[in-house]
C-alpha cells in the first residue's frame, strides 16, 4: 500500500526511527473476515483511483437502497469506518457507515477531481439529527468502556470506583439500543423519558424468554 509506505516513512522520520517494522498502519476494520477486507480494500482503490463505486445500503430503518457514488474519502469516527462521497443517486454529498454498505462494485468510470472542491465539512455530509442532554450511572465493571467511548471532561469518577457521564447522544432509535448495550453496567439518571422508555424495551425481552 503506497500511502501506507508513506505514513511510515514520516512517522519514522518523526521518531527518528530508520526502521519501519516498529509500527503498524491498518486501515481495515478490527474483526474484518476476508470478505469484509475485500470491501474496504475496494473502496479504499476506488478513493485512490477516482473510480465510481456501486452498491446496496441498509438505511438506519433497514430500508435497503442501491447507491452509484463518487468516493472520496474514508472517515473513522465514534468506533466506525464511514465513506466520505457524492452520491449520484441522490445528487448530494452523503456518509456511508461501511458496515452497512453490501455488494460493493468498482466501475472503469472515472469521477473528476472537481468533486474534492466542493466537498464539505464532514459533519455537513450527515443527515441532519436532534442531540439529547443525558446523564448515566456507569458502574466500575463498566470502566472499560467510559474513557473509549465518552470525552474526559464529560466523566466524574465517583469514591466507589463508578462513574457519572453527563454527556449528548442523538436521539434516535440508537439511543435506547446503545444504553442497553452496557448491560446493568448502566442507569440512566436522566431524562425521565429515556428511563420508560428503556423499561418498556425491557420488559419486551422479559416477555419474550418467559415463553
Amino acid at each position: 500500500m503506497p500511502e501506507a509506505d508513506k505514513v511510515l516513512t514520516k512517522l519514522s522520520s518523526l521518531f527518528n526511527k530508520n526502521r519501519t517494522n516498529w509500527i503498524e498502519v491498518d486501515f481495515s476494520p478490527w474483526g474484518s473476515d476476508e470478505k469484509g477486507l475485500c470491501q474496504f480494500t475496494v473502496i479504499k482503490d476506488a478513493i485512490l483511483s477516482q473510480r465510481i463505486i456501486e452498491f446496496n445500503y441498509f438505511g438506519s430503518s433497514g430500508k435497503k437502497s442501491a447507491r452509484r457514488v463518487e468516493p472520496i474519502k474514508l472517515i473513522f469516527k465514534v468506533n466506525a469506518w464511514y465513506l466520505q462521497a457524492f452520491c449520484l443517486t441522490r445528487n448530494s454529498f452523503r456518509m456511508f457507515k461501511i458496515v452497512r454498505m453490501s455488494e460493493v462494485l468498482l466501475t472503469q468510470e472515472v469521477f473528476s477531481k472537481e468533486v474534492f472542491e466542493k466537498l464539505p465539512n464532514s459533519d455537513q455530509t450527515q443527515e441532519p439529527q436532534k442531540w439529547l442532554p443525558v446523564r448515566l450511572h456507569i458502574s466500575a465493571e463498566g470502566a472499560y468502556r467510559v474513557y473509549d467511548e465518552f470525552n474526559e471532561e464529560d466523566i466524574t469518577k465517583n469514591k466507589d470506583g463508578s462513574f457519572t457521564v453527563t454527556t449528548t447522544l442523538p436521539e434516535t432509535e440508537w439511543l435506547i439500543r446503545y444504553i442497553l448495550s452496557f448491560g446493568a453496567d448502566v442507569e440512566v439518571l436522566a431524562p425521565q423519558n429515556i428511563r420508560g422508555m428503556l423499561r418498556q424495551e425491557l420488559n419486551k425481552i422479559a416477555i419474550k424468554y418467559q415463553r
